[in-house]
Parts: structure tokens; sequence; C-alpha cells
């Protein structure tokens, strides 16, 4: 008897704790803050909200006024657009975290609308929580609608009927079409896309990080402001850069559409390798001027020919290699033999520079780019 009673009272309390913890809020007409009491406010983990959100919602839901808040549930929500800036530096991190990896946590999620179809402007920049979940179509994507290279937060429902996350915490990690059709968001670093993919989606590498990007066979278009505004990751610290490599397997250039390569960072792919097919890089060049934003094919940077007089000094220290020329150097590259980008030094006009030796693997190619336009390659 004694142990039914315990069971009793234990379930009512776990009720009670649910009930408090956990709140379903229809909202049409009233503000969200009115049709929560105090009391709520400070201790709902889960909100689940059906009916619409007014601006004055989201800036109440932004303004950390939940403070114990985990999980926003908008999926059946009558919500189709999520206004410019309505997520825009909202703080979860004062929420117990959920330790991934060494380089992942969640602190809290959204999950969002089933009939969503347009995220705008920066709804989600200076997000500090981790997931943001997809449950139907992908949406169109305003400008810089998260913060550079954190699209990963972007992730999908195991539901979902319309698309799927592939290689969830990995480098290469992306949504796709149901089908594999559609490339739809980049969220790693690029690396391969997967054969089948015939159309890279609008915005899709976006304010995203480019190492190397091979594309498929398969592929036939590039929608509008696909490469917008992506840039590159640091991986040797604030004084090298590397610029990433872009390899397309088709002879015939993909259709591509408006900007795809724009934006105000543009000059990325002015340093990026373009790399085609032997014999098709006059094929690319010559299907849009927007193929001649990138400064080189790679088959341009083979071993061969490379070797020439050049008006440089390059001599082999015991810390390195110095390098001095009577013009100021605007940058200098590395390539290893296979014609890859390993490393970049931006010297904005100097003229003497010394590259160590563990940056420096010989045999190497050097690129050489003054200020004045000339450039000279030699190898090491």
């Amino acid at each position: 008897m004694r142990r039914l009673l315990l069971i009793f009272l234990l379930l009512n309390v776990l009720e009670i704790h649910a009930q408090t913890d956990s709140l379903t809020v229809h909202v049409a007409g009233r503000p969200l803050a009115d049709l929560l009491t105090d009391e709520q406010k400070q201790k709902v983990n889960y909100l689940f909200i059906t009916g619409t959100l007014a601006d004055e919602d989201y800036a109440f839901l932004r303004g950390n006024n939940l403070p114990k808040l985990h999980e926003l549930n908008l999926r059946k929500a009558d919500i189709d657009t999520i206004p410019k800036k309505a997520f825009y530096d909202w703080d979860f991190s004062h929420v117990n975290k959920i330790t991934i990896n060494r380089y992942q946590q969640i602190y809290g999620y959204i999950v969002l609308p089933e009939g969503l179809v347009c995220v705008e402007d920066s709804a989600f920049m200076l997000w500090a929580a981790s997931d943001i979940i997809l449950t139907g179509p992908f949406p169109k994507m305003g400008n810089d609608v998260f913060e550079l290279g954190r699209q990963g937060i972007l992730i999908v429902s195991e539901d979902n009927p319309y698309c799927k996350l592939i290689g969830r915490y990995s480098r290469n990690q992306y949504i796709i079409s149901m089908d594999g059709k559609t490339f739809l968001l980049n969220q790693g670093l690029g690396d391969e896309i997967p054969e089948g993919v015939e159309v890279i989606g609008e915005k899709s590498f976006s304010m995203g990080l480019i190492q190397r990007v091979v594309f498929p066979r398969s592929l036939k278009e590039i929608k509008d402001y696909a490469f917008y505004n992506c840039e590159y990751p640091h991986p040797l610290g604030l004084w090298h850069s590397y610029y990433g490599e872009f390899v397309f397997q088709t002879e015939t250039p993909p259709v591509l559409g408006k900007e795809v390569f724009g934006g105000d960072r543009n000059g990325f792919f002015y340093d990026a390798l373009l790399t085609v097919p032997e014999g098709c890089y006059e094929n690319y060049i010559n299907a849009d001027e927007q193929w001649k934003v990138f400064k080189k094919d790679k088959s341009e940077l083979s071993i061969e020919g490379l070797e020439s007089e050049v008006p440089l000094q390059i001599k082999k220290g015991s810390a390195g290699w110095q390098i001095s020329c009577e013009s100021p150097i605007c940058r200098i590259q590395l390539y290893n033999v296979s014609g890859v980008l390993i490393d970049q030094t931006l010297l904005k006009g100097a003229t003497e520079h010394l590259i160590p030796y563990p940056v420096v693997e010989t045999p190497c190619i050097m690129r050489v780019l003054l200020d004045d336009g000339n450039e000279f390659t030699v190898k090491l």
C-alpha cells in the first residue's frame, strides 16, 4: 500500500513538473508576453506555439525573457515567413549545454514551422544556440541569414519528406533534396558533392567557409548567388590564408544564374583555383563572363614550364626561404607538386619576407604577386 501511495505521489509531482516546464500557447491577437504568467516565464523549458507571432512577440523571445527555455517549437504555428532579424542576437548560452564533441555544443534549439516558405535577412545572425530544425520544404533564404560559417546550425527533422541532412557533425555536412538532385545548403568546408546532383541551389554556399569543392559529372546548373560572399578558413593563423579550389569534371560548363560568384568579398574567387578537364579551360571562360573572376586554371600551375628568369632574390637560409624584391610584394603563394594551393602570405607592399621551413615543403611552386600587377612563378 505504501509503495502504491509513493508511486501515486511521484506521478503527481512529475505531472506538475511537466506542466510547469512544458507549455503550449496559442497566440492570436494578444501578445505572447501577456499569455504567460511570471512563474511560467521563469520556469518554462519547452514552449510549443500555435497561431501566429507578431514583431513584438519575436522581440519578447530574443529579449531573454525566458531564462530556462531550451526548445521553442513552432512546428504547428501558422507562420510562412521568419521576418528580418527575428532571432537576431538571441542568446541561449544561459541554458545548460549538451556537449556533442570538442567542437559541438547544444544550448537550445528552434523547431521551424511546417509551412515555412521564406527566411528573411539576418533572421538568425549572431544566434547563440546550436540547432534550428527544418520540418518542411527548404525555404527561400534572404541575405546573411546566418553568421559566417554557421550554416551548420540548420538541421532537418527525421520525418521531413522534402529534404535530408547528410554528414552530421562532419566537415562535409550538407542538406540535399530528397531525390538527391538539388544541393540545398553547404554546412561544412565544401569537399565533394555527390554524383546525381544536377542543381546547386540558390545561396547554397553563401556566407559559408570553403576549402575545396569537387562538383559531380551530373551537374547542370548553379543557381543565383550560390557562392555569394563565401570565404575560406584560416588554418595557419592570421598571417596565412588558404584559398580554395573549385573542381569541375564536365567538359560542358554548368549554366550559371545571377551573381553566382558575387558579393562584397568576391576577391576570394580571384585567388581560388579553377580546375576543369584538360583542354576545357577556354570552354568555361568563354561560356559566361562570371567564370573570368577566377585568376588561374590549375593546369597553368603544373611543374613544367614554370621555371623562368625573375627579378627576385630567393635564398635558402637556416630558418627558411628569404625572398627579396625591388618592387613591393602584394602576396606570396605556395603550391604543392599537384598544383594545389597550400599556403598564402599577404605582405601589403613589403619588399622582403621570410617563409619558415615548417610552412615550406619542397619540391613546391612559389608564386609571387607584386603591387604593380606583375607576377612570377618559380620552382623551389
